[in-house]
């Protein structure tokens, strides 16, 4: 009987700032992820395989404003596409 587990996870962002004024910026970001995990079993004869995991991709915009008065404005935008891997089952064929 063996078990053999694997898992890992990557993360990558791009982002850029830009400064309108000394009182006036803005960032802008791309970030993604990427997380699977994958199990193997095997008792002899058998073996089986289950892989899984999720990608996301996001967007920011954030946008800062300080005034005279050192009030702050901000606002921004932000969207995240998700990917589920909810996971897959393969049982090779004995020959």
């Amino acid at each position: 009987c063996k078990l053999d587990l694997k898992f890992g996870n990557t993360n990558t962002t791009i982002r850029w700032n830009h400064m309108f004024n000394k009182n006036t910026f803005s960032n802008l970001s791309l970030i993604g992820t990427k997380y699977n995990y994958n199990i193997d079993v095997y008792i002899s004869p058998y073996e089986c395989a289950i892989d899984a995991g999720t990608k996301d991709w996001s967007l920011k915009y954030d946008w800062k404003h300080q005034t005279e008065n050192n009030d702050e404005l901000t606002a921004g935008l932000s969207s995240t596409l998700h990917r589920f891997n909810q996971g897959s089952l393969s049982i090779p064929q004995s020959t």
